[in-house]
């Protein structure tokens, strides 16, 4: 957290001042943005279809609203998620794409540019799709106007979008998709909240009391848990080599988060199970048979109800995706034979371990348990609310889901605006 003294520096500090205020600025453009309704369509029909629709609910949430208002930023960052996953996939196809992931900052970089250029591409797509989808289901008048019109205002919505969030990755304060996706999220509980009030606690006397203090405290212990989950670091005792050499030894620690891959097996895992459903809803097709079945299962709403217990099997395919992004996600992004060479380089011990083969082995056998029990809290922490939701059948935006990439969301820009201020402090000395 930032303490007092750290929010003096914030205050006093001119560059601090700029970096917040515009990002701030951006985030409010992107919401005024997200108000602006691309002409052509019947957006009353698209929020009554989403209001009816668990699936084009989720996506909705992720655009902070956009989609229901058909704004210019209906496709939000949902290009850049779907390229990040074909970029993680095509890792796995190609192991050249994961040598370079892992060859530091430059290559990490050009990974960058890929996963730019493949959502740039994924958005060109999606908006054509949605543009032809929305003709054939009737929402927009027909001839090809209408077509091109949706088409180019969701590719410049989304260009205009990706401009925007690199400036704040680069002038502001946090990572720009990260705090885009935040802001469209954290947009959506008021309304959420109201619908809550309107329909479960107003009029119901004591009963609604009780139910409202069971939300808080529900809300309260899924967000504790998160930051714990963010939070738990196992700290790896080393040794390196004073400046004098010989036996002046220096003691520190290399953490290892629990949670090493945050919350891209979240957002990955989530994105995926519901593609499919989201597909079908925006085609307007109406599933049949086994495919009615597939449909309904890939809907986190209907997991855990009593009366249609079968749909949670796609709770099980939700939570090996999970799994699978949280292992594959945490090995590409820590390296111990890296962090192996580069403690030979630098003359530094993991304490009672020899250096060279044997780090990195303990090194795999200290982050595999780690990996596994980070995996595990991740997945139970997702699945508490979809019970609740399922038994109790109260349906919230601001669930497990969405309150883990939340609360991450915000201790990484807290912990990058904490650099930024101890930096600052240095040059006010």
């Amino acid at each position: 957290m930032i303490k007092k003294n750290k929010i003096a520096v914030l205050f006093k500090s001119k560059t601090l001042r700029r970096r917040l205020l515009l990002t701030l600025f951006i985030l409010f453009m992107v919401r005024v943005l997200t108000q602006i309704s691309i002409p052509w369509v019947n957006s009353s029909y698209i929020r009554n279809l989403i209001s009816n629709n668990p699936a084009l609910s989720f996506y909705n949430l992720l655009t902070g609203g956009g989609m229901e208002n058909f704004s210019v930023l209906s496709l939000s960052i949902t290009p850049f998620i779907s390229a990040s996953i074909v970029i993680q996939l095509l890792m796995v196809v190609f192991p050249s794409l994961e040598n370079l992931q892992r060859s530091g900052d430059s290559g990490q970089k050009i990974i960058a540019k890929y996963t730019q250029y493949i959502a740039l591409a994924m958005a060109i797509l999606q908006s054509i799709i949605m543009a032809f989808t929305f003709k054939k289901t009737f929402f927009i008048n027909n001839g090809w106007l209408p077509i091109v019109t949706i088409s180019l205002s969701l590719i410049a919505g989304y260009s205009i979008l990706l401009w925007l969030s690199g400036i704040i990755t680069k002038y502001g304060v946090g990572n720009g998709f990260s705090l885009i996706l935040l802001i469209n999220i954290l947009s959506k509980i008021p309304s959420d909240f109201y619908r809550i009030y309107k329909f479960h606690i107003a009029g119901k006397g004591l009963d609604g009391l009780i139910l409202l203090t069971f939300i808080i405290l529900f809300l309260l212990i899924i967000t504790i848990l998160s930051i714990i989950l963010n939070e738990a670091t196992l700290h790896i005792p080393i040794q390196y080599a004073g400046k004098l050499g010989g036996s002046n030894k220096l003691e520190s620690s290399l953490p290892l988060k629990m949670n090493t891959s945050n919350i891209m097996p979240v957002i990955f895992a989530s994105t995926m199970i519901s593609l499919p459903a989201m597909a079908i809803s925006l085609s307007g097709y109406t599933p049949k048979g086994v495919l009615k079945s597939l449909y309904y299962a890939s809907i986190q709403d209907y997991w855990f109800v009593p009366s249609m217990w079968k749909l949670s099997i796609g709770y099980f395919v939700y939570i090996g995706l999970l799994i699978f992004f949280a292992y594959y996600y945490t090995e590409i992004s820590f390296n111990p034979m890296e962090i192996a060479d580069n403690f030979k380089k630098g003359n530094t011990t993991i304490e009672g371990v020899r250096p060279g083969e044997e780090t990195v082995k303990h090194l795999e056998n200290v982050t595999k348990p780690m990996i596994l029990l980070g995996a595990v809290f991740l997945a139970g922490l997702c699945t508490l609310p979809m019970i609740v939701s399922g038994f109790v059948g109260l349906k919230l935006s601001l669930g497990g889901t969405t309150l883990i990439i939340v609360v991450s969301i915000l201790i990484e820009t807290i912990n990058q605006l904490n650099v930024f201020i101890e930096s600052e402090k240095e040059t006010m000395i």
